[in-house]
């Protein structure tokens, strides 16, 4: 049918059957919206066949029952648990080819969601962080890995920098560096003209 928006207010609908199957399973028809003004709590496991959506300024925790503050700020995607099942997150993918899952990042300078702007050369297009309670909070960041941006962008064209930093006294530096055309920089920045810089004595055995 065309299906009606349905609203649950907190405490006024305790079950909805919408399959005309009595005790049996719930089932929303396909044709209707579900809003919830409250918490919605489900008990076993659960199948949607379509897109979930999550509006803009709230979050999705996997887990525990509220999210946690990680370096500051509260991700509003956080995998939580106590052993390595529940807080390890996987990726996987079956086919008969050699590609791969794959993990993006994706930045615009566009201030709207699904608009397009281009990057500055210098941009930060990705950051992955690891963070280690100190005994107060999980808010001081060990190590990083960043993906920079550098050069002319132009359409088709994004030359990324990619930076190792680790931190020894609370502060994130840049340990390494590998520019677009490969150089490599041990403690500096490398310049276009050697393979590899370093900032002091490398050894090679």
């Amino acid at each position: 049918g065309s299906g009606a928006n349905i609203t649950i207010g907190n405490g006024k609908v305790a079950a909805i059957f919408t399959d005309g199957a009595g005790s049996g399973a719930a089932v929303l028809d396909a044709f209707a919206d579900l809003e919830l003004s409250s918490t919605l709590t489900v008990a076993g496991a659960s199948t949607l066949g379509g897109d979930v959506s999550v509006s803009n300024g709230y979050g999705a925790v996997i887990g525990h029952t509220a999210l946690i503050s990680m370096a500051n700020t509260a991700p509003e995607f956080e995998v939580l648990g106590t052993g390595e099942a529940d807080s390890t997150i996987g990726v996987g993918r079956w086919t008969a080819g050699a590609d791969a899952p794959s993990f993006r990042f994706y930045k615009s300078r566009n201030g709207t969601i699904g608009s397009n702007t281009t990057v500055n050369t210098g941009d930060q297009l990705g950051e992955i962080h690891a963070m280690g309670d100190d005994g107060t909070d999980a808010n001081t960041k060990s190590s990083a890995i960043i993906f920079d941006t550098e050069g002319t962008i132009a359409t088709g064209q994004v030359p990324g920098v990619i930076k190792l930093q680790t931190a020894a006294a609370g502060t994130l530096a840049t340990r390494m560096t590998i520019l677009s055309d490969g150089k490599f920089g041990i403690g500096i920045t490398p310049t276009h003209n050697f393979n590899l810089s370093s900032a002091g004595g490398v050894e090679a055995r």
